[in-house]
């Protein structure tokens, strides 16, 4: 079973956003005492009101906020960027607005039922105030990817060198390794999580019971185990009697893979392996013809090929320290602490960053960032943890490259796409490093 199909506890912060826009009108006599000159700008024939905006927002949240007043009568909407300290004024045609708000980029986007009246000559006090809360409770929810702990570097290379040693080739073990990180963690006493309620043990205790001989239905329970999430009966059968024969426990690591290796040359698999030329084709071969996941659709290739190509540039490639720690935090987020939705592009990008030691030069949005640190465009150089821009929404999007072909971004939750396709729904126009190539 897939780590997809499984669920994990977590305790993390979410920004939970709180806005209260109170509505204050008064005479152009009370504002010009408060020091703001009601004299509108433009065409003199059209009646104005000024809009005030005054308040903070948490800089530890977002560095920019959005606001759009959209004219209930015409439709028509007015943008405003707000960057620290949100002090500003504006003047609108009057008439009914309802307000729209955006917190580092367009992830945020709320509409609220109150409306601010604009009238001629007088003032609209928007009071604005955004701070994070911390949910006191643990939430449930479903991993897209992310193990409940990042393995040891010491084992992710054992297994790395196991791989590639019975592959001769680094796309195919990478795309092993990738499936085999999605399916398990790469912790070989994985037991399914959906079933630890069920048959009532955890991993080290389902070890020990199968082991021990003391629980008899490893083979039959249906219950995912081990590096590959081994389920069927046949399999799990297999697994038993290999490490039977060899008094090794079922959960090491050694054994799972020397079992792996038996299997994929059982399958007729292994040749094949050797013969990929991609880590994309080595990913769906994997998955389609030796892990076969109940969920084997397009996003589920995009996100194991992902995660191959993290490996693949980790172990295989030619990249600095500080790109490899960049990719080992992207595949490992909410191991870091950093949360998978509710988070903006850039924001998200900041997080992996700062998580990884990387340098990263704050901006308001990633607009601002990609008009300052976008200094390529040329998209066959782009390099392996850098930062790509878009010009979509109103402050921009970002994301970070894998690399060959492979796009981890933040877009209300943590997804993975190709270059094409992010390039194209993004319009991205460029890349770079937010602080310089991370040594």
């Amino acid at each position: 079973m897939s780590i997809i199909q499984k669920w994990i506890r977590f305790g993390s912060l979410f920004a939970v956003v709180m806005l209260t826009l109170h509505i204050l009108s008064g005479t152009a006599s009370a504002a010009a005492n408060a020091g703001i000159v009601l004299s509108p700008e433009g065409d003199s024939s059209v009646s104005m009101g000024c809009v005030i905006v005054d308040g903070n927002v948490s800089q530890d949240y977002a560095d920019t906020v959005v606001l759009e007043l959209e004219n209930a009568e015409t439709g028509e909407r007015t943008e405003l960027l707000l960057e620290l300290p949100y002090n500003t004024s504006l003047w609108l045609p009057e008439g009914n607005y309802y307000v729209h708000a955006a917190l580092s980029g367009d992830h945020f986007a709320m509409q609220y039922p109150e409306e601010i009246i604009v009238s001629r000559y007088k003032a609209a006090s928007l009071s604005l105030t955004v701070t994070p809360l911390e949910l006191p409770s643990l939430l449930e929810r479903q991993s897209s990817f992310v193990p409940k702990l990042p393995v040891p570097y010491p084992q992710q290379q054992q297994i790395w060198n196991y791989l590639l040693e019975i592959t001769g080739n680094g796309c195919a073990a990478a795309g092993l390794m990738g499936n085999l990180y999605a399916e398990s963690g790469l912790v070989p006493t994985n037991l399914q999580d959906a079933c630890e309620a069920s048959l009532g043990y955890k991993d080290s205790t389902y070890t020990e019971a199968v082991d021990s001989g003391t629980y008899s239905d490893f083979a039959t329970d249906w219950a995912g185990y081990g590096l590959a999430q081994w389920t069927w009966q046949e399999r799990k059968q297999n697994l038993l009697a290999f490490a039977q024969d060899a008094g090794l426990s079922v959960g090491s690591l050694d054994l799972q893979l020397r079992f792996l290796a038996w299997e994929l040359e059982e399958r007729g698999l292994l040749s094949e392996l050797q013969a990929v030329r991609s880590v994309r084709e080595a990913s769906d071969l994997v998955l389609f013809r030796y892990e076969a996941p109940l969920d084997t659709g397009a996003q589920t290739q995009t996100v194991r090929c992902g995660l191959s190509m993290t490996f693949y540039n980790r172990f295989a490639g030619t990249m600095s320290q500080g790109q490899k720690d960049i990719l080992e935090v992207t595949a490992n987020p909410a191991a870091y602490g950093i949360p998978e939705s509710n988070v903006g592009g850039l924001q998200w990008v900041k997080l992996v960053y700062e998580a990884a030691g990387a340098p990263f030069e704050r901006t308001c949005c990633a607009y601002h960032s990609g008009t300052k640190y976008g200094t390529s465009s040329d998209w066959n150089a782009l390099a392996p943890g850098a930062v790509l821009y878009g010009y979509s929404g109103s402050a921009g999007h970002a994301g970070i490259y894998l690399g060959n072909g492979m796009i981890c971004h933040c877009d209300g939750a943590l997804q993975f796409s190709t270059l094409d396709s992010w390039i194209a729904e993004y319009q991205g126009y460029g890349w770079g490093w937010p602080g310089g190539i991370p040594a």
